[in-house]
């Protein structure tokens, strides 16, 4: 059973899943095989979770999707701290910075954020977002 953070009792989760749609994700029905298999891994597992709904949007189409799209990238790149020699990525690496210098609280906002790594057990582990973040910025260009 998953516990809520911080909370002693166990509690059911009934989750709406959001995937940005995709030509490839519409050819092979990736909606329904992710919709289908977390369920079937919940009754397995016995885990306390149940998927609702599992849906292919267009990114245009939702605000959110779009915000956490960009977020993804920026955290990708922070934790992948990415080559310096091509210049995408020197483009990538500077917006970066710039969205650390000129966005009040962009820092602190995502160190707030709660990231799991899923490895090979049944339990999602926490990263510390803090760790990859400050050695993200000690390594400005």
């Amino acid at each position: 059973m998953w516990p809520l953070r911080d909370n002693i009792s166990f509690s059911n989760i009934v989750a709406d899943i959001e995937i940005e749609h995709s030509s490839n994700y519409e050819k092979i029905e990736l909606d329904k095989f992710i919709h289908q298999q977390l369920n079937a891994h919940s009754i397995y597992r016995g885990e306390p979770f149940r998927i609702e709904s599992c849906t292919l949007i267009h990114k245009q189409c939702s605000f959110g999707l779009q915000i956490t799209d960009c977020l993804i990238g920026v955290l990708r790149d922070i934790f992948l701290l990415l080559n310096k020699e091509s210049k995408r990525s020197k483009e990538k690496l500077e917006f970066i910075y710039d969205l650390f210098k000129n966005i009040n609280k962009f820092q602190s906002f995502l160190e707030s954020l709660t990231i799991f790594e899923w490895k090979n057990s049944s339990k999602l582990h926490s990263v510390d977002i803090k760790k990859y973040i400050r050695f993200f910025l000690s390594n400005e260009l």
